[in-house]
């Protein structure tokens, strides 16, 4: 059983606490999590969702997942990275680049570079079947082969208007 926090409007703890489980209620948020990793030559590290996740089985998509209660953005990030990937994050490279609110959630999104060798992987398989690199262009077009999970675009928007203004 997993609990999570629930937060305000204004992404403020309540001090309430539910099952992940749980249905939220209008106007009640949790706290979400999604990882855009990179390594140095610019290629994103993603993974195919397992096909027992009762969301998008084996989908595309980036890592990520729900804050436990007590976790903060940052632990989160460092656990769920560990936790599906089965390497430690260098959280010293870990930004957080912008928070997006949707209906009953805050989600963080985070950028990670990192050169993460696909051998050194060890996947949580009820999670993620598989890793792979893509370039922004292989990204695209498994995006338009609606292989990737399609409630990303506004964490992908921010994330790639992120790399574009670090560019500069």
């Amino acid at each position: 059983m997993e609990i999570v926090d629930i937060y305000d409007g204004k992404k403020n703890k309540t001090g309430k606490t539910v099952e992940r489980s749980e249905k939220p209620i209008l106007g009640e948020y949790r706290l979400s999590i999604h990882i855009w990793i990179t390594n140095s030559k610019g290629e994103l590290l993603i993974q195919r969702r397992s096909p027992n996740k009762k969301m998008f089985p084996n989908m595309w998509n980036e890592t990520g997942g729900a804050a436990a209660s007590g976790e903060t953005s940052e632990i989160t990030c460092a656990r769920e990275f560990e936790e599906e990937l089965g390497v430690k994050p260098d959280m010293s490279k870990a930004e957080l680049i912008g928070t997006i609110k949707r209906k009953f959630d805050y989600v963080d999104v985070w950028h990670i570079e990192q050169d993460i060798d696909l051998n050194d992987i060890n996947m949580q398989e009820d999670e993620v079947s598989e890793v792979k690199y893509v370039t922004l262009e292989e990204l695209n077009q498994i995006i338009e082969n609606k292989e990737f999970v399609p409630t990303i675009g506004p964490s992908l928007n921010m994330f790639l208007n992120y790399m574009e203004m670090i560019k500069e």
